[in-house]
């Protein structure tokens, strides 16, 4: 499942802009995943990259969740863009 999702999490990194009504394959897809098998959505693939990247940034970052839970989600996603942080590559 590593490959599956950091596969999926490389297309999410190419979708960050655009919004999510117009995301190709639908938003519920793009957060839940395909319950049909769709390997280009894997199963909770929105939740598990979400919880990669933050993993990931608290421990570039040394911060702690408790403290972290007001950031701007914008200070995560600019790390994530260039390759400062990767979900499943951390």
């Amino acid at each position: 499942m590593g490959t599956v999702l950091r596969q999926f999490a490389a297309k999410a990194k190419a979708h960050v802009d655009v919004p999510y009504s117009q995301l190709p394959g639908g938003w519920a897809n793009w957060m839940f995943g395909s319950w049909t098998g769709d390997a280009a959505f894997p199963y909770q693939c929105g939740y598990s990259t979400g919880y990669g990247l933050i993993r990931c940034w608290l421990d570039a970052t040394r911060n702690q969740a408790s403290s972290s839970a007001g950031i701007d989600p914008n200070v995560v996603i600019t790390a994530w863009q260039p390759g400062e942080i990767a979900p499943f590559g951390c």
